[in-house]
């Protein structure tokens, strides 16, 4: 993966997100590694994962910050 600004963050309930196929996809309880792409959130396994698991657009990704079922571990 190229210099990218990842963050850390936990998912403490399965949620339905967009996967990067469009198709809709179960987020597993977990930490993930949280990628701004712009428009959308991408999602890593991992830090050094090229391949995001998840995609979900901002306003979605935001509106799950703000009812708490995703929360940043890290903001450097």
């Amino acid at each position: 993966m190229s210099e990218t600004h990842l963050r850390r963050a936990r998912v403490d309930k399965p949620m339905i997100v967009s996967s990067m196929n469009g198709a809709l996809d179960v987020l597993r309880p977990g930490e993930y590694y949280v990628e701004d792409a712009g428009m959308t959130m991408r999602l890593h396994q991992d830090a050094a994962s090229a391949l995001a698991i998840a995609e979900v657009k901002v306003q979605a990704f935001d509106a799950l910050l703000t009812q708490r079922q995703v929360v940043f571990l890290s903001w450097s």
